[in-house]
């Protein structure tokens, strides 16, 4: 363990996917990887495990499904070839993005430029989940730009918010 490390990349991908409630207490969440997207995240892969070894790992270990370790930066070859399909990488999200869109109208997003969402009244969204999509960089910054400008305009408007929730 005193040797291990642990890297990760970041794509901006295109795919797609939906949540929805499932017939257990957790949601069924369904992700559908394009060709591009795969293609990136396997050259996203091949230079995380060169810069491993280059640094002196003995071994690489690739989130992909049923793959064994690798041991020379010879076997990353595989990873440009374009042999593995989408399902068996293993893959994560931090800070996902997209799912509650900002727009100017209910007919394209979910909630108001106020944060506000059009359909339930004096309910507030205020995280990455406005922002249109992903952007491919870490979101952190971003996200706590629009939320702190987002709580200031509640804070500021919070006599007629007030108003409404009490009538």
């Amino acid at each position: 363990m005193p040797n291990l490390a642990f890297f990760g990349g970041m794509i901006h991908d295109e795919g797609g996917g939906q949540v929805r409630r499932w017939i257990s207490r957790e949601p069924l969440v369904i992700y559908r990887m394009i060709e591009r997207d795969k293609k990136q995240l396997l050259k996203g892969m091949h230079i995380l495990a060169r810069m491993a070894f280059a640094a002196g790992a003995r071994e690489v270990m690739l989130p992909v499904f049923g793959m064994t370790t690798i041991t020379k930066e010879s076997e990353l070859d595989f990873l440009s070839e374009n042999r593995i399909h989408a399902s068996r990488i293993e893959s994560a999200s931090f800070h996902p993005l997209g799912s509650a869109k900002m727009s100017d109208s209910p007919a394209r997003g979910v909630v108001k430029p106020t944060g506000e969402t059009w359909a339930v009244e004096n309910l507030f969204v205020c995280d990455g989940s406005i922002l249109p999509t992903s952007i491919g960089v870490n979101s952190q910054l971003p996200i706590m730009s629009v939320s702190l400008m987002l709580a200031r305009g509640i804070a500021a408007d919070f006599g007629t918010y007030a108003r409404r929730a009490l009538a």
